[in-house]
């Protein structure tokens, strides 16, 4: 089972259980709809994508300062191998991810 969390493309389909929905109240949602209702949630909180200053309380490290942030990340339950004909890098597809969610952000605040 892949144990990494990848981020999810905007026309992506997503399916929750009924305990589980959140701000739409639907079970079954598109990325760019979530990411919409999000940003309709929290219009003036932008910093929560950025990162907000906030302190943690651990049991392992006790209490420390530090910042979180707001993200939409998948782990898929079946195992992928991804060949890569290049090899190269995979790129960090989650702050890509943020930097859309905050340009979208931006642009309705405009």
């Amino acid at each position: 089972m892949n144990q990494e969390f990848e981020p999810l493309e905007q026309n992506a389909i997503v399916y929750v259980s009924e305990s589980d929905t959140l701000i739409s109240g639907h079970t079954a949602f598109e990325v760019s709809e979530w990411v919409e209702a999000m940003q309709n949630q929290i219009e003036r909180s932008e910093n929560w994508f950025n990162g907000i200053e906030c302190e943690i309380l651990s049991p392992d490290r006790g209490l420390y300062k530090g910042k979180v942030r707001i993200a939409l990340e998948f782990c898929s339950d079946e195992l992928e191998l991804l060949e890569q004909d290049d090899h190269q890098p995979t790129p960090n597809l989650s702050e890509d991810l943020l930097n859309e969610v905050w340009q979208l952000l931006l642009n309705s605040i405009e």
